[in-house]
Order: C-alpha cells, then structure tokens, then sequence
C-alpha cells in the first residue's frame, strides 16, 4: 500500500507531457527557439508526434509526406493556401492526423492522398479546388471528412481499397466530374448532409461490389447522373435548387442557404450532429457541431464604394451577413 501514492505520482508526472505549437508564418523568419517557421516543411520536420502546426494566411507551394501525428490547420479558413503542380499536396503514411482550415490546389495530383496506413484521420474545413482528386486514399482506414467544399475536381474524394471506414458528411460537392467514387467493394463509409451540385458525370458513384455505408440525407441537384451502383437510403432530396448565395463569385463564394432553402434542418435528425444552436442539422457546410467559419457571421455581399480613389482619399465598405 505504501508504493501507491508513489506509482500515482508517476502517472501524473507522465499526463502533464504537452505537444508544442509551431507556426508557420511567410512574413518571418524561421526562428526554432520561438517555434516560428518560414515553410510548412520546416515546422514538420522539427516537429514531434503529439505536436500541432499552424499555418498563417499565404501561397504556399510545397509539398509534404507525413509520418507523424499531428493537427495540421490554418488560422484563417480558406487563407491558407497550398499550391502544388504535379505533386500531391499531403501525402499521409502514418497518423492519427487532423487537417484543419486549408485550401489545396494540386494541379495534375491530389490534394491529401492516404496510403499504407490504419490510423484513423479527420479533414475538417478544407477547399479542394483544380486536383486530380481533392482526397484519394488506397488505405484501409478510419476517414472523417467534414464541412469541405471540393470544387472543379477530377473527383471530389476517391477511395480505392477496400475497408474504408468513418464518415463524409456536412460537404459540397460541386462542378466535379464525379463528387465521390468508390472503386472497390467493401466500403464502409457513411455520407450524408452533403450537397451534390453540377457534376458533369456522376454525383456518387460505387463503381464495383457492394456498398456496406449509408447515403442518407443529401441534396442532389443539376448533376449529370445523380447516383450509379447504390440504393440511396432515407432523407435524400432530388432535383430541387438548394437555393445557396454566391455559388460562382471568388473569392466571395460561401453557399450559404438562404430563406426556404430545402437545405435548412434537413440533415440527419440523429442529435449528435445539430447545428451549434442546437437546431436539426443543415444539409451542406453550414450544418454540424464543425460549421464552415465556426458559426461566425456569413458575408452574404460587399460593395466599395468608389472603385478608385486619389492617396489620402475615402472609400465607403457595406456588407450584409447572416448567421442561422
């Protein structure tokens, strides 16, 4: 009994181990004793399994291979930008992982591509814009993907190895050749509360073998082909306008659903997904505990007033927002 409050003592001595916080910034300098980094690079190869790494608004053309745990987030949606060319944006080998907050453009390549790893990983409040594919995994893993926009993709998210597990939910789809495709059977991953919108080939497409997860509760409009090789489940809505704000105006867009909406608390009733005012979910970016701006008020236009002034001169800025 008297070793007791010694072995106590050592596990607290062991709990009170804390990750570090790198930052990445442009505009400064690398200085490791401040734990500020000029390049992404430079912060994840000083960083330790546990740590997290912030990354500060700007272009970031790098490209990075991940074999830690890490959160990995922008401090500002949808600043925070990484640019590659022929050269995916993340690839992730190991984990657990978070990614939070970025906007990738992987020219010719993918934005976060998953391979030979069994971690369990989340991608939260990401853009995914001009990949080849926005997210591809040849993993068997453990994948939330929740609240992203994927835009102007070969495909949105492709998955092609068996026993995918976790959750797409909470994202739109829009203006891909195909939102989602999954390539081999055995899939057990659940999509619902997103948006399908304008893709030229497929909104969901299950291209071989039985489909063990649910496609519940989306909202499938103007696609080509709505959904090939599934039977959708309840709550889907089809064919019918969103009616979201600023769906084409960069760098304005938001797709916020405006009133009437068939979008608005029409998601999975299961609670543990309601919108931060407790209400049922929204179908598309706006619903969920993870909101798109974190449940900030929505830009909804902006006018400047007059175009152009002379040095020293005045210029008026109006706005409306929204928040639900």
């Amino acid at each position: 009994m008297k070793k007791l409050p010694f072995i106590l003592l050592c596990l607290l001595c062991v709990g009170v181990i804390q990750a570090t916080t790198r930052y990445v910034d442009l505009l400064r300098s690398t200085d490791s004793s401040q734990n500020i980094y000029h390049t992404i690079t430079e912060a994840y190869n000083t960083a330790v399994n546990g740590d997290e790494i912030v990354i500060y608004p700007g272009n970031y053309f790098e490209s990075l291979t991940i074999n830690k745990v890490l959160s990995i987030r922008g401090n500002t949606q949808d600043k925070t930008r990484i640019y590659t060319n022929g050269r995916i944006g993340f690839q992730i080998n190991s984990g657990p992982v978070l990614i939070e907050n970025l906007a990738f453009k992987a020219i010719g390549s993918e934005g976060i591509k998953f391979t030979n790893t069994t971690s369990s990983h989340t991608v939260r409040n990401c853009l995914f814009e001009g990949c080849s594919n926005g997210i591809e995994s040849f993993a068997n893993i453990n994948l939330t993907v929740e609240n992203c926009i994927f835009r102007a993709n070969a495909c949105g998210i492709y998955l092609t190895n068996n026993n995918v597990y976790g959750y797409v939910k909470n994202c739109i789809f829009l203006s891909n050749s195909t939102g989602i495709f999954i390539l081999y059977s055995d899939t057990y991953i659940d999509v619902f509360n997103n948006i399908f919108m304008s893709n030229t080939a497929r909104g969901f497409y299950n291209y071989e073998g039985p489909y063990f997860g649910s496609l519940s509760y989306n909202l499938f409009y103007n696609n080509t082909t709505n959904t090939s090789g599934i039977n959708v489940a309840e709550g889907n809505i089809f064919d019918i306008d969103p009616l979201l704000t600023n769906t084409s105006g960069d760098p304005y867009f938001n797709y916020f659903p405006t009133s009437g909406s068939p979008c608005i608390d029409a998601g999975n009733p299961d609670i543990n997904y309601n919108d931060l005012d407790g209400s049922r979910c929204d179908i598309g970016i706006f619903g969920g505990p993870h909101p798109w701006g974190e449940g900030k008020p929505v830009v909804l236009d902006i006018q400047v007033t007059p175009n152009a002034v002379e040095p020293g001169g005045t210029i008026e800025i109006q706005a409306s927002g929204q928040v639900k």
